[in-house]
């Protein structure tokens, strides 16, 4: 095994776990292992050592991180459940069996409601808990929104308009009036530009449209491979992140290929062949969607920073939007590291600042060139 995702979160549950365990035990870092006793945790999840906690935190906490995750899902959780599930992974694993799950916009119920808050559509992984990397750097509710389908709730939508079908309705029902900030990354960004389109044509004024390294249109220009083929390289990638090799040949119904991906921590211990054929599928769908997607023109401002995309891609989205301004990064295409990025960090505060400043006084979009990260 590689330990290429030890350390890394699987869904939006163990991440918003993690996010409340840092919070209330004060740690600079948590993985999936991180644990309030500091041992392995509940013997079916565990997978090796944890991550130790400072030495005497194991009751108060338990009573903040219950209450904090019961507020922030809706569920009644106790402190001994939290005891009992005292790893983030466990605890994460708990709320992927109980939480409501035909949501997609990811919100605490208390941050619904009419002040702004940034939405960060899902690239083709399907999960969007990447922003909250981002959440003591900007001054408004963060919110991922998560590939429909991902659970089993609906049908998984084939085109970037299907997406953004099941999205619209639930942004606009947390947060019924606009600015709206829209930011996505990879294929996220594609949904994010129809979602700004549509909101647009509602009469609903869009603060901010970012894209970070998002596919440019093409519609049809290239060859894209079928469903069942992209699963399946999808699925040789994952396999070869934890194993360090490359596979002929991959199933997601083997029983042995679940297997390795649970002992590469690739896929919790409660997900099985069903899980990962709806993140497989998640992830052939939007690669097709980006592919086919022909967008309708957008008069606002879009702000696209570039991390892999050449400047010839990043003109594509040119003639669609109102004003195009790039952000060249010197970053891998991979959501934490670009993140991360300082001048990234920097440029992306200011805009969302702007935008909040906009809002209170009423003032038009600024202009202007865009300007390397």
């Amino acid at each position: 095994m590689t330990g290429y995702y030890q350390g890394r979160f699987r869904d939006q549950w163990e991440a918003l776990a993690a996010e409340i365990f840092a919070d209330e035990l004060g740690l600079p870092t948590v993985t999936p292992r991180t644990s309030l006793r500091g041992d392995a945790g509940p013997a079916e999840f565990g997978a090796g050592p944890a991550d130790r906690i400072p030495a005497g935190l194991g009751a108060g906490p338990a009573e903040r991180i219950a209450a904090r995750l019961g507020a922030a899902t809706g569920l009644e959780l106790t402190a001994e459940l939290v005891r009992r599930h005292d790893t983030v992974h466990a605890l994460g694993g708990y709320l992927r069996t109980h939480a409501r799950r035909d949501l997609c916009v990811q919100l605490p119920p208390d941050d619904r409601g009419p002040r702004p808050k940034l939405f960060y559509v899902h690239s083709a992984s399907g999960n969007a808990f990447a922003i909250w990397a981002l959440r003591s750097l900007l001054p408004v509710p963060l919110s991922g929104v998560r590939a429909a389908g991902l659970y089993g709730e609906r049908e998984i939508p084939r085109t970037v308009a299907e997406f953004a079908d099941v999205y619209l309705d639930e942004i606009r029902d947390a947060q019924p009036e606009g600015p709206y900030l829209l930011c996505g990354f990879s294929g996220g960004g594609a949904i994010a530009f129809e979602l700004a389109g549509r909101l647009h044509e509602r009469g609903a004024r869009v603060g901010l449209l970012a894209l970070i390294d998002a596919p440019a249109p093409v519609f049809g220009s290239v060859t894209v491979q079928d469903e069942s083929t992209l699963m399946e390289d999808r699925l040789r990638e994952l396999l070869r992140r934890v194993e360090g090799r490359v596979r002929d040949h991959a199933d997601a119904g083997d029983p042995e290929v679940i297997d390795v991906l649970r002992a590469g921590d690739a896929l919790a211990k409660d997900m099985g062949s069903d899980a990962l054929r709806r993140q497989l599928t998640v992830y052939a769908r939007l690669i097709r969607a980006c592919a086919a997607y022909r967008p309708a023109r957008y008069p606002g401002e879009v702000h696209y920073f570039a991390a892999e995309a050449t400047p010839e891609h990043v003109e594509r989205w040119k003639p669609y939007a109102g004003a195009l301004h790039t952000y060249r990064l010197d970053a891998e295409h991979y959501e934490y590291e670009i993140f991360a990025d300082p001048g990234f960090r920097e440029v992306f505060a200011g805009l969302v600042d702007d935008a909040l400043r906009r809002a209170r006084t009423g003032s038009p979009a600024a202009s202007g060139s865009g300007e390397r990260c």
